[in-house]
């Protein structure tokens, strides 16, 4: 009992140090240049040492898990050896150094290693209450703080904090507010998990649900910007409201659920339109990733097990970012494209882990006594794939976070709710 209390402790630690991370501690370090090179909105260096130290230490004192594996574990498992083999196949096929495929790909690996170390973890309540109370306390200073800078210029975070330089060069802005992008991944996600707690009844709606919500949408809507984080945040939103409201209401549900389908589309088409989402210049987005997701499926194939690979980024500029017949210019970007990205650059492996991944997750849903309920979540979850890629380095090490959610808090349904927020 003490060594499973230890255990739990030193991943907790693990948690806390890896989520800090993937706020960049809150932008609060001032410049850098190493601190920058191991970790930052693109650089994971630090986030996979941490990870693979942390399994190691966990191997020793464990050893292997004598879990059973699911297909969803069986589909990561692929993906991690399908990592591997596309480093090496790089390095053969580009002729180039083991070091510049890993430099090009290793943050792959974060998502793999991550959702092994913590898979044993989610299976506890007590776990899972510290998990998204850290997440959701985390994603509430995240959001304020960049709120405060974006508004009103406070210079909390360090003056080279990533932000969105064409918006801010051109002095664009919506209601006075300066375009901050990138803390938008993790105010989504714990948006996100917090709803997760939500409709599986750990966690009750209340005054604080709402408030909390209510931040991290405006962060969204007036920081961020982003169209599809919006529109899923606002929608499961509606979702998991009218998902408590149905289970009371018997008769009603079948009409409550049409008007929670109708409101959430509504309200979304309406913000969307005030903010102007497809118009001006936000509409050019929309326009490349109509070439560049047809680009990156056509290279899937380039090397009949792998696509595009981990190449050099100088030397095969042209390869990774295709042609814009639009533009005419090299613009497009594998995070942009989604699970077509993965495609282009995992190709036949990449096909089948989607697959794998995807048969795990519906085969999940079929067990799970709330079937229309689970199906809503990961449909909503599985929306991100079209625009956004789930494995990018700015992402990957939510990845293995959103399935040990989606996964575990199904198992905690109606057991005693847990405390704070």
């Amino acid at each position: 009992m003490g060594k499973e209390r230890k255990g739990n402790l030193f991943l907790r630690i693990v948690i806390v140090c890896i989520l800090l991370l993937q706020v960049n501690l809150f932008d609060l370090i001032p410049e850098n240049s190493f601190w920058d090179s191991i970790n930052s909105n693109t650089n994971k260096y630090l986030v996979l040492i941490i990870i693979s130290l942390a399994l190691i230490i966990k191997l020793l004192l464990n050893g292997m898990s004598n879990s059973p594996k699911n297909t969803i574990d069986n589909s990561v498992i692929f993906f991690f050896l399908a990592t591997l083999i596309v480093m090496l196949g790089s390095m053969w096929v580009y002729e180039q150094s083991f070091y510049t495929s890993f430099a090009n790909g290793y943050y792959y690996l974060v998502f793999p290693l991550s959702y092994f170390l913590l898979k044993d973890y989610f299976k506890y309540q007590k776990n899972i209450s510290f998990f998204i109370n850290t997440v959701v306390l985390i994603g509430i200073i995240y959001s304020v703080l960049y709120i405060l800078k974006s508004k009103y210029g406070i210079s909390i975070v360090h003056p080279v904090a990533v932000v969105d330089l064409n918006n801010m060069l051109s002095g664009n802005g919506n209601s006075g507010f300066v375009r901050y992008q990138v803390p938008a991944d993790y105010i989504f996600f714990s948006s996100f998990i917090y709803n997760l707690a939500v409709i599986n009844e750990i966690k009750k709606i209340s005054i604080p649900y709402f408030l909390i919500q209510g931040i991290f949408v405006f962060n969204l809507f007036f920081v961020g910007q982003v169209r599809t984080y919006f529109s899923i945040t606002v929608i499961f939103i509606v979702f998991t409201v009218f998902m408590k409201l149905i289970k009371r209401s018997g008769i009603l549900a079948p009409i409550l659920l049409m008007l929670s389908t109708l409101s959430g589309i509504a309200i979304v088409f309406y913000l969307i339109k005030k903010l102007g989402f497809f118009e001006g210049d936000r509409i050019s987005s929309t326009l490349v990733r109509t070439e560049a997701i047809p680009y990156y499926l056509s290279q899937a194939f380039n090397h009949k097990l792998f696509g595009i690979g981990f190449p050099d980024t100088g030397t095969h500029y042209l390869l990774i970012h295709g042609f814009s017949h639009i533009f005419n210019s090299s613009i497009f970007y594998i995070e942009d494209t989604g699970i077509f990205g993965i495609i282009g650059v995992f190709g036949l492996m990449g096909i089948i882990f989607t697959l794998w991944l995807l048969k795990g997750i519906f085969k999940d849903i079929i067990r799970n006594d709330h079937k229309f309920q689970q199906i809503g979540v990961v449909v909503l979850y599985l929306s991100l794939f079209v625009t956004l890629i789930p494995l990018n380095s700015p992402r990957v090490i939510l990845m293995a976070f959103y399935l040990l959610s989606i996964k575990e808090f199904r198992k905690f349904s109606a057991i005693d709710r847990i405390g704070n927020f």
